[in-house]
């Protein structure tokens, strides 16, 4: 009996750990999927604002009404890399920060994607980090950031290494120039220098 009764602790925890969903912010915010072009997130979230140039960092800053007065999705390298979610809570202060909007949302936060150490270990391997802040003289504004580290560090060294080849290129270019060639036989600059 007491074998049979391991066995099926075994089995249940077993099938609760695989049974397991991964949270969803493993694969993106929303509707939202981490990597998707600016021109994909704009499809699924018409009516933003662009701000930056195409192939600088740009963001796509959405507006909304409270509790969720808006969004700002980033990208580098045209990839969504991290979404920062304000709230301004009903009944907030005028002025400065909301400490109970906070700690009400930073809660929601702990039990939503921090709650199991299976969770908080998924989202470490994936690098997402979710951070909860508030700044003093932002009406009560609370802001939620989901950034996805691991992507953003991937694309930013694309983006290093595509300049450091455009600029290895430009040397090249310049060295077999007819002009650099001939300033090379320019007499009189070796006995100046």
């Amino acid at each position: 009996m007491t074998k049979q009764l391991c066995v099926l602790i075994t089995f249940m925890a077993l099938v609760n750990i695989g049974g397991a969903e991964d949270p969803a912010i493993l694969k993106g915010y929303g509707k939202t999927e981490w990597g998707q072009t600016l021109a994909e997130v704009q499809e699924i979230l018409p009516g933003g604002k662009v701000e930056g140039q195409e192939g600088s960092p740009q963001a796509y800053l959405l507006e909304g009404s409270e509790p969720m007065v808006g969004a700002n999705c980033r990208f580098i390298n045209d990839q969504l890399f991290a979404v920062s979610v304000a709230f301004q809570l009903p009944n907030r202060p005028e002025n400065g920060p909301d400490p109970e909007g906070f700690r009400l949302i930073q809660g929601k936060i702990n039990e939503k994607y921090f709650k199991t150490k299976e969770s908080k270990h998924l989202l470490s391997v994936a690098g997402i980090q979710i951070r909860v802040e508030q700044k003093s003289g932002s009406g009560g504004k609370i802001t939620v950031n989901y950034t996805n580290v691991t992507l953003y560090r991937e694309a930013k060294a694309a983006v290093m290494e595509a300049k450091r080849e455009k600029a290895e290129e430009a040397d090249k270019a310049m060295l077999e120039s007819e002009r650099f060639k001939e300033l090379g036989e320019v007499e009189g600059i070796d006995e100046a220098l």
